[in-house]
């Protein structure tokens, strides 16, 4: 898994969002989930 914003491979958990495991990026410290939903 790599950072979205930075590209950086350093990633922790941060909790659930809707759900859903959130991450946080220790580099850029930029929050995001795993797998982004597709609206239908």
């Amino acid at each position: 898994m790599q950072c979205p914003e930075c590209g950086g491979s350093h990633i922790r958990k941060n909790g659930t969002k809707k759900g859903k495991q959130n991450h946080i990026c220790v580099d850029c410290g930029r929050q995001f989930i795993d797998q982004y939903g597709q609206c239908s």
